[in-house]
Order: C-alpha cells, then sequence, then structure tokens
C-alpha cells in the first residue's frame, strides 16, 4: 500500500502500524499508569508542618512542605499529558480487539500470528495448514475489514 496524495500513510497503512505495535501500545499504557501512580504517590508524602512542638524552628519544614506543593502544581501538565496518551491508546487498543473479534477465525488467527506473535510468513502457512500466499490474501482481507471497523471506511 502507497502513501496517501499528500504524502500521509493511509488507513490501512495505520492499521498495520497499531498491528505491528500493538504490545508496545499497550506496554506504553502500562508505563503511563505507573508514572501516574508514582506521582500521585509522591503527593501522598505532603504532610502538615506540626507547630505543637515547643521551640522548633518550622521554616525549614514549613520550606520542604511548600516545596512539594509547588512540585505538585508544576507535574499537573505532566500528568494531563499522561491521562491523555492513555485514553488515546486505550481506544486504538479496544477498537483493533472489537474489530479483531468480529473475524472469522482463519482471518483473526493469521492476524495473531503475523503482528502479535511476529511468525514469518512461511511459519504461519505451516500453522494454517496452507501456502503463504493464501495467508498473505487473508491477512489483506482482514485489515481492509479491521480498516473499516477503526476508520468507519475502507
Amino acid at each position: 500500500m502507497r502513501n496517501g496524495q499528500n504524502g500521509k500513510p493511509n488507513n490501512y497503512q495505520k492499521v498495520e502500524g497499531m498491528l505491528g505495535n500493538y504490545k508496545f501500545i499497550c506496554l506504553g499504557i502500562q508505563s503511563n499508569k505507573e508514572t501516574l501512580q508514582e506521582m500521585e504517590n509522591s503527593l501522598t508524602d505532603i504532610g502538615a508542618v506540626d507547630y505543637s512542638k515547643e521551640k522548633i524552628d518550622t521554616t525549614n519544614e514549613t520550606y520542604q512542605v511548600e516545596q512539594k506543593i509547588l512540585e505538585a502544581e508544576r507535574s499537573e501538565p505532566e500528568k494531563r499529558r499522561l491521562y491523555a496518551n492513555i485514553r488515546r491508546n486505550q481506544r486504538k487498543i479496544d477498537q483493533l480487539d472489537r474489530a479483531i473479534t468480529e473475524l472469522p477465525e482463519q482471518e483473526r488467527r493469521i492476524i495473531g500470528y503475523r503482528y502479535l506473535d511476529q511468525l514469518p510468513w512461511d511459519q504461519i502457512a505451516e500453522h494454517m495448514a496452507c501456502d503463504v500466499r493464501t495467508c498473505q490474501r487473508k491477512r489483506k482481507k482482514a485489515i481492509k475489514k479491521i480498516v473499516i471497523a477503526v476508520f468507519g471506511e475502507p
């Protein structure tokens, strides 16, 4: 498949890219969630200054609390970016999962072998008990169906 007239990837290429990066998209979602959790955990460390102690200089303690609050405020744009990444990438995975689920079994298996297991065509053909060319045709047909499911048009 060639790029469109404007040099951008067409929908077929986009779906192939999404399938080829499926595992890494899932890993990215998990990494973003872990980063957000670490950010949230660092906020729970912010405590109040205890003024009840006698003759204690609270200036340093107050400064540390203020620094943590400022750090939390500075991290807000990063948190929004991470949440947006998670939503966008989870949407991609959900769209692919729904589309793949609806494929006929043979097409679904070929997509799984090729993109998730990253098997070469000769091994896919062996698993499917047919020739390489037939597997490639079924993959192309399956991707066209996924394109319609994901983008709403061929």
